[in-house]
């Protein structure tokens, strides 16, 4: 038998034309969607803790990076550059953004 993980991500481009990210709790059997926007939210990433992060494409040009923490969701990483590639683990969170010249990797904790 396969076992599910507590959680599970995903996004949907259906019915509102944009990207959004929805949660499924697999012990209650339940989904949430955690955005509602006119923007795409994409790549979105689980912890174990159930802290969630994603990609926030305000452009092609300009991606921040969002985290939701059961209750509110907030801008972890914004600039005029692209913020990409968030992971999370427990509530720490690693990214890459570009500072003008190269792509680096930033971290930080959900409080």
């Amino acid at each position: 038998m396969i076992k599910l993980p507590k959680y599970l991500m995903f996004s949907d481009f259906f019915p509102q034309n944009y990207f959004e990210i929805y949660r499924y709790y697999s012990l209650a059997g339940s989904t949430i969607q955690i955005t509602d926007n006119s923007k795409n939210d994409i790549n979105p990433q689980v912890s174990d803790l159930g802290y969630i992060v994603w990609e926030h494409e305000f452009s092609s040009f300009d991606i921040d990076i969002y985290a939701y923490d059961g209750i509110t969701d907030q801008v972890v990483a914004g600039s005029g550059f692209n913020e990409i590639d968030p992971m999370i683990a427990g509530n720490q969170i690693a990214w890459q953004a570009f500072d003008g010249d190269d792509f680096e990797i930033y971290t930080a904790e959900i409080v």
